[in-house]
């Protein structure tokens, strides 16, 4: 899936189809040192985190969040406190990302937390999945992306289509 985001990245900047590109989690990672053109992150904060352990909750008792590289430092003692059990788990492949899942299916998690390859690969696993991402990180992501494009290119947002513009106020 990386190499599918990269190959499909490279023939927009060749066709010259972008001038700016989102993206979160692994693939964000993976596409920065790759692609020319400037590539927003759609951040996560605490707040995503939260709603998306609320959605989680609502299929099952058992979920992880899994991450690209490491995992995040302040989440179980933010857990401990609301008494949200999560196991976390770390992938720095995506063979390794397969194997994670076969791990954590077999330690009886039923519901995993990340980013768009997480959720891709557990759903093939037949885990539940739940996008990281709320939609106003992905919103303020956009939002970036049009003032970064403004002021790099001289687009101004008439360039995009009213739904995306409307959306995004």
């Amino acid at each position: 899936l990386l190499e599918d985001a990269l190959k499909i990245a490279k023939a927009m900047e060749k066709n010259d189809e972008a001038d700016v590109f989102i993206s979160a989690g692994a693939n964000y990672a993976f596409l920065s040192p790759h692609v020319q053109a400037p590539l927003v992150e759609v951040k996560v904060t605490g707040f995503d985190l939260l709603l998306a352990l609320e959605n989680a909750r609502q299929v099952s008792d058992s979920i992880a969040l899994v991450t690209y590289g490491q995992k995040l430092p302040c989440l179980d003692k933010v857990l401990n406190t609301l008494s949200i059990p999560i196991r976390q788990a770390v992938f720095h492949s995506l063979p390794e990302l397969d194997s994670v899942h076969d791990v954590l299916r077999n330690e009886g998690i039923t519901a995993v937390i990340g980013s768009t390859i997480v959720c891709a690969k557990a759903n093939e696993k037949g885990l539940k999945s739940f996008y990281i991402c709320s939609e106003d990180g992905v919103a303020r992501a956009w939002d970036s992306a049009i003032k970064m494009g403004a002021a790099t290119f001289g687009h101004d947002l008439r360039s995009l289509p009213e739904f995306l513009i409307s959306d995004l106020r």
